[in-house]
């Protein structure tokens, strides 16, 4: 998980570094206080959807906490595609298996953060019915350190049909 999250997210466009040690606990603590959904192909790892309270992003912007019951929200902390599995159907299948899976009958709103430049994420996760509700800006060191980048982000709100 570590590899196709640093993968993911150091090179093209995102360039972000990750240090080793800080992301792993990220990761671990997420994986073990949330859920998560993998992809794989022969074998290897291409994509993951891992899922957390809403609560547990600290980044969450004040706007969000006043105006939605984020004490019954879900955050899909990281939806994740390796590089080289992309723009094969690898996240909308990993977001349809989120939707169907019965862990989130007890939520009813969903979060999803995303960089403003990523168009393809955004479509993507337009069809599903996101829409836009905050922005952050965050700093964030280039993978390679020569500098640090601000990158804006996104928060994108679903409502969740109540079950039975």
């Amino acid at each position: 998980m570590l590899s196709l999250y640093i993968e993911a997210f150091s090179k093209g466009e995102a360039f972000q570094y990750h240090p080793i040690d800080k992301t792993d606990h990220y990761l671990l603590d997420l994986i073990h206080n949330g859920h998560s959904l993998i992809a794989t192909y022969q074998n290897e790892l291409v994509g993951a959807l891992i899922t957390c309270d809403v609560l547990n992003d600290t980044n969450l912007p004040q706007t969000i906490k006043e105006k939605f019951p984020i004490e019954h929200s879900v955050y899909i902390a990281e939806l994740m595609v390796s590089q080289h599995h992309r723009r094969k159907g690898i996240g909308k299948q990993l977001i349809n298996e989120f939707f169907n899976n019965k862990f989130i009958d007890k939520y009813t709103d969903v979060f999803i953060r995303v960089w403003s430049e990523n168009e393809a994420a955004i479509a993507l996760y337009e069809q599903f019915g996101f829409i836009p509700v905050a922005e952050i800006i965050q700093t964030k060191l280039k993978a390679d350190k020569s500098e640090t980048q601000q990158y804006r982000k996104i928060y994108m709100h679903k409502k969740l049909k109540k079950h039975d």
